[in-house]
C-alpha cells in the first residue's frame, strides 16, 4: 500500500502538536523489531523475550526510548547506506544518540518489498521520528521543513522497491546534510604569530592575456565536505602509536612533492588554488585594464611586465647597469649610508634593516627600529656551523656563477665572492641567533639617537637618514644593540672595494629571478635546489602571481574577496572566533596553576583582544605608486621604494591599527602582541580548513585549530609579556610566572625529543627539533586545539549544532582527524633541515602528535591504552 505525502503529513501533524506524545500501544510485530534494532537481540532472543509478559511490560513502559532508537538506526543507516534524507531529521540539534544498533537489520527491512507496502510499519518508523521531533524545542512551521525532505523521500521510494533501493545507494542528494551543516554553523555564528613558515618558492608585453586559461587544481576527497574519512585514513597504522601517520600516510602517498616545490601538503594545496584564483583576476586585469579603476590597470600592467619573458630575456642584465655604475662610482667608505639608503629604498637588504614599529611600551605610537640583517643565508649558523659546510661551499660556487653573468671574469669573480662572504660571515657573527630574539626584551634597546650616531661613527647616520626620507626624531630602537657595534668596526677595516663587491652581490641576488633565463636559472639552482630540495623551476605564471601579490596586495586582494570570498564565509568565521573566545576565557577561568589577580588580567587582555577577519576594513590607495607595462624590475623598485617611503613615513605617527600585515589571499594567520589582534586572511577561510558546508567537528578541528592558535599566542612566551593594549608589561604575580615557566619548560623538553629530518648531508645524523625556538608555536598548537574542543563539546551540549554525519566516526574522532588534516604533507630533506633551524613551527608530524598526545580527549575518542606512544600521560604538558 503506497503512503502518500500528504497522508504521511496528516499522521505527523498531530503527532508534532504533541510536546511530549510518543506510540505506548505497539504490536507483537512492533515490539520485535523494536527489540531487534534498539537492543540488537537474535531472533530466537526476541522470541523468547515475547512470551515473558514482564519482558513484553517493560518495552512498553521504554515506548518513549524508541523513538531514540529509530533515530539512531536511520543516522546510522544514512552513514552505511548513504541515504541523505535523514539528514535532515538529525539536523535537530535535540537530537544526541549513541545505541548499539544493526544497521543492515533495519536497512534490509525498509527497502524489502513487502516494508514497502505494508504502511503499519512505515507510519511507525515515521511516528517515531516525530515524536523525537515533538519533544524538541523547535516550533511546528520548522518542524514540517524539517521533515518534509524525508518524508518525500520515504514516500516516494514506498511506491516500489527499485525506488527504495534508489534511495539508499549514495547517489541521493546531499542537501540534507549541506543544509544540516549551514545550520548548525550559522546557529554558532549567532551565539556569543604566524601559522605556517613563510617558506621560499616566450611572452610579448601583452603575453598576460595570451597564457592559457589558469588551471584550476583536481578535486581531492579531503578538501569536500563531510569527506571520507574511511578513505583517507591508513587502517595498518595504529592511530595509538602515529597518529600523524594514521591520518596522514595515505595523502602524503597519494600527493608526493612536484618536481617544482620543496615541500607538499593540504596548505600548498589551497595555496595552488589560491594562485590559480588569483591568476584569473591578474590576467583579466593585463588583457582588459579598466580606466575607471586605476589601483586594478597598474596591477594588470605589473602582472603583463612579469610575464614577459621575451623583453627580460632580450634585456639580460641591461636592467641592472644603473646600479652597478652608482657602486663602481664610489669613492670612499663615506658614501657607503647613502648608498645604502638608496638600496634599501628600491628593495635591497644591504647592511641592516630599519623602519617604523609600534613602541613596546606605548603601542599607541610608531618608533624608528634599526635591526640587524644584511647577510644572504637563512640564518647566521650557515656561515659559522659545520654542520652547513657543504652549503656554503654551493653558495661561493653560486656567488662567482652571479658575477660572472655580471660580466666578471672567473677570477674577478673568486675574488669579488671572497669579499662576499667575509663581509656576509662577520655580519652573521655579530648578530642575534633567532632563539635570544624570541624575548621581546632583547631586542628592545631605545636609545638617543644622538649617542648612538657617536657610538657607531663609522657610518655617517645622517647622511643615511636623509637618504630614506626619514621624518624628525630623537629617540631610536637599536633592536640588537651588539650587531652594529660589530658593524661599526667592519666598516672601519673592510676597504672600500670589498663593499663594493658586497654592494654588487646584494643587487644581483636581489633582482636576479626577474632578469634573463640565465640569471633566473642560476637564482633557481641555488635557492631552490641547493637551499629547498626543488627539481626543476615552476612556471613563470606562479612567480608573477606572488609577486604581484608581494608588490600590490591590497589591489590584488580586493578583486580576489570580490570573486572568491562571500560575506557569508566572514559572518560564520566571526561566529567561530566569538565562540572560541568564551571557550578561551572558560579556560583561563579553570586553570588550577594561577591566582585569581593574574586570571583576571588575562582575561580583561582577552576582552581586549580585537579580530580582524578576511580583508582591511580600507583598503591601500596605490595612486602614488608608479608602473610601467615595459619595465619590470623598475616595477618592482618602484614598488620597492613605495613601501620603504610608508613605513618611514609612519615613525612618529599614530599606530594605525587597521593595516595588516599579509596580503587577503594569503593562506596562513598571525597574532599581533603589539597591538592585540588576531588576523585571518580570506585565503586561509577556503576548504578544507573552512567549508560552510562541513559540520562543526570538521570546521572546528580545522579552521577552529587555527582561530585557537593565534588566540593562545596571545598567552605564549612573547605573548605574555604585553598586556591588551600591546604594551610589553609584566601583569604576573612572580609566583604564576615561575608556574607559567614551569609549564613551557616541559614544552620545550617534550618537543626536543622530536627528530626534525635526516641531514641529507649525513643520514645516519638525525637533526632534532629545537624545542625552545619552537617554543611559542608548540604553546599555541597545544592551546588552540584545546580551545577549539572546548568550543565544539559545548557547541554539541548547548544544541548550538547537529553532529556530523560521518558514519561510524564520532564528533570527537572528525575533530582530531580535521584537525591532522591540517598539516597533512611532505618537505624536501634540504628544507626540513633548513626550517629545523630557522623556522619556529615544529614539522608537520610533531605539530599533530605533540598536540595530541598531551590531551586525555584524545585518549578516549581512540580508546588508547595508557601506554600508548600517543598517551602522555602524567608527563602530558599543559599550559593554557
Amino acid at each position: 500500500m503506497k503512503l502518500s505525502l500528504a497522508a504521511a503529513l496528516a499522521a505527523f501533524i498531530p503527532l508534532a502538536a504533541q510536546a511530549q506524545s510518543a506510540p505506548n500501544a505497539l504490536s507483537k510485530k512492533d515490539l520485535c523489531s523494536y527489540l531487534l534494532d534498539v537492543r540488537a537481540v537474535s531472533k530466537a532472543d526476541c522470541a523468547q523475550a515475547l512470551k515473558n509478559p514482564a519482558v513484553a511490560a517493560q518495552a512498553r513502559a521504554q515506548a518513549p526510548e524508541r523513538k531514540q532508537g529509530v533515530l539512531a538506526l536511520a543516522k546510522r543507516l544514512s552513514s552505511v547506506r548513504g541515504f541523505s534524507g535523514v539528514n535532515a531529521v538529525l539536523s535537530d540539534p535535540a537530537v544526541k544518540l549513541n545505541p548499539p544498533l544493526n544497521p543492515r537489520t533495519f536497512g534490509a527491512w525498509l527497502g524489502s518489498t513487502d516494508a514497502a507496502r505494508d504502511s503499519k510499519n512505515v507510519s511507525a518508523y515515521l511516528n517515531g521520528v516525530a515524536a523525537q521531533l515533538a519533544a524538541s524545542h523547535l516550533d511546528k512551521k520548522t518542524l514540517l521543513k524539517r521533515f518534509q525532505a524525508q518524508l518525500a523521500l520515504l514516500s516516494g521510494a514506498l511506491a516500489d522497491p527499485s525506488a527504495a533501493a534508489a534511495a539508499f545507494d549514495g547517489s541521493a542528494a546531499r542537501s540534507g546534510a549541506v543544509s544540516v551543516a549551514v545550520a548548525a554553523s550559522a546557529r554558532l555564528g549567532a551565539s556569543a604569530a604566524s601559522l605556517t613558515p613563510a617558506q621560499n618558492g616566450a611572452q610579448s608585453q601583452s603575453g598576460a592575456a595570451k597564457t592559457p586559461p589558469a588551471p584550476q587544481p583536481k578535486p581531492s576527497p579531503i578538501t569536500s565536505a563531510n569527506p571520507n574519512w574511511d578513505a583517507i585514513v591508513n587502517p595498518a597504522i595504529n592511530p595509538c602509536v602515529n597518529f600523524y601517520q594514521y591520518a596522514c600516510s595515505n595523502w602524503n602517498a597519494a600527493h608526493p612533492i612536484p618536481a617544482d616545490q620543496s615541500s607538499w601538503g593540504t596548505f600548498n594545496a589551497l595555496m595552488l588554488r589560491n594562485e590559480s584564483d588569483m591568476r584569473q583576476v591578474l590576467e583579466a586585469a593585463a588583457s582588459h585594464p579598466n580606466p575607471k579603476d586605476p589601483d586594478q590597470a597598474k596591477l594588470g600592467n605589473f602582472y603583463a611586465a612579469c610575464m614577459d619573458q621575451k623583453a627580460a630575456n632580450a634585456a639580460g642584465a641591461a636592467p641592472l647597469k644603473p646600479e652597478i655604475d652608482r657602486i663602481a662610482a664610489l669613492t670612499g667608505k663615506s658614501q657607503l649610508a647613502e648608498e645604502a639608503a638608496h638600496l634599501q629604498g628600491i628593495g635591497v637588504g644591504a647592511l641592516f634593516s630599519f623602519g617604523a614599529n609600534p613602541d613596546d611600551k606605548n603601542s599607541s605610537r610608531q618608533i624608528a627600529v634599526l635591526d640587524q640583517g644584511g647577510y644572504t643565508l637563512p640564518e647566521r649558523g650557515y656561515y659559522l656551523s659545520g654542520d652547513f659546510a657543504q652549503t656554503r661551499k654551493a653558495y661561493e660556487a653560486h656567488v662567482r656563477k652571479m658575477f660572472v653573468l655580471l660580466g666578471d671574469t672567473p677570477k674577478q669573480a673568486a675574488a669579488e665572492e671572497a669579499s662576499v662572504m667575509a663581509i656576509e660571515t662577520a655580519l652573521a657573527q655579530a648578530s642575534m641567533d633567532d632563539v635570544s630574539r624570541r624575548n621581546p626584551a632583547n631586542v628592545y634597546h631605545m636609545e638617543k639617537l644622538s649617542a648612538f650616531e657617536k657610538g657607531a661613527s663609522a657610518f655617517d647616520w645622517k647622511a643615511y637618514l636623509s637618504g630614506v626620507k626619514a621624518p624628525s626624531f630623537s629617540k631610536v630602537n637599536v633592536a640588537d644593540t651588539g650587531f652594529f657595534q660589530g658593524l661599526n668596526t667592519l666598516i672601519g677595516y673592510e676597504p672600500l672595494s670589498a663593499w663594493k663587491s658586497y654592494l654588487r652581490w646584494q643587487v644581483v641576488n636581489s633582482f636576479a629571478g626577474l632578469l634573463s633565463k640565465d640569471f633566473v636559472n642560476e637564482n633557481f639552482n641555488f635557492n631552490g635546489r641547493v637551499l629547498a630540495g626543488a627539481q626543476k623551476m615552476g612556471p613563470r605564471w606562479k612567480r608573477c602571481v606572488s609577486m604581484a601579490d608581494s608588490m600590490m596586495g591590497d589591489a590584488l586582494g580586493r578583486a580576489y574577496v570580490d570573486k572568491f570570498f562571500p560575506p557569508s564565509s566572514m559572518a560564520v568565521a566571526g561566529g567561530m572566533v566569538h565562540a572560541e573566545e568564551a571557550s578561551m576565557a572558560r579556560n583561563i577561568r579553570g586553570v588550577t596553576w594561577m591566582s585569581a589577580k593574574t586570571k583576571a588580567a588575562a582575561l580583561k587582555k582577552l576582552s581586549e583582544m580585537q579580530n580582524k577577519i578576511g580583508y582591511p576594513s580600507k583598503w591601500q590607495s596605490y595612486a602614488k605608486l608608479s608602473i610601467s607595462r615595459g619595465d619590470l624590475v623598475g616595477d618592482v623598485e618602484n614598488a620597492s621604494a613605495f613601501a620603504m617611503a610608508q613605513s618611514v613615513d609612519e615613525i612618529g605617527q599614530k599606530t594605525d591599527t587597521s593595516k595588516w600585515g599579509m596580503t587577503p589571499p594569503t593562506v596562513n594567520a598571525y597574532y599581533n602582541p603589539s597591538q592585540n589582534n588576531i588576523n585571518f586572511p580570506a585565503g586561509i577561510l577556503q576548504p578544507p580548513f573552512f567549508n560552510a558546508k562541513s559540520c562543526l567537528a570538521e570546521n572546528l578541528g580545522g579552521i577552529g585549530a587555527v582561530i585557537g592558535h593565534e588566540m593562545t599566542h596571545g598567552f605564549d612566551d612573547q605573548g605574555s609579556q604585553y598586556d591588551g593594549h600591546g604594551n610589553r608589561r609584566n601583569w604576573w604575580t612572580p609566583k604564576d610566572k615561575a608556574a607559567f615557566d614551569q609549564r613551557t619548560q616541559c614544552l620545550v623538553n617534550e618537543y626536543s625529543q622530536f627528530v626534525a629530518t635526516q641531514d641529507p648531508g649525513n643520514p645516519k645524523k638525525p637533526v632534532m627539533v629545537n624545542g625552545r625556538l619552537t617554543l611559542g608555536e608548540n604553546t599555541a598548537d597545544n592551546g588552540g586545539v584545546r580551545i577549539a574542543y572546548m568550543t565544539l563539546q559545548n557547541a554539541l551540549n548547548q544544541h548550538q549544532a547537529a553532529p556530523c554525519q560521518a558514519g561510524h566516526w564520532t564528533d570527537d574522532q572528525v575533530f582530531f582527524l580535521s584537525f591532522a588534516r591540517l598539516w597533512c604533507g611532505s618537505d624536501t630533506p634540504q628544507l626540513a633541515k633548513m626550517l629545523a633551524n630557522t623556522d619556529p613551527h615544529s614539522p608537520n608530524a610533531a605539530r599533530v602528535n605533540g598536540v595530541l598526545r598531551n590531551m586525555p580527549q584524545f585518549q578516549q575518542a581512540f580508546s588508547c591504552p595508557a601506554n600508548s606512544p600517543m598517551v602522555a600521560g602524567a608527563k602530558a604538558c599543559r599550559v593554557w
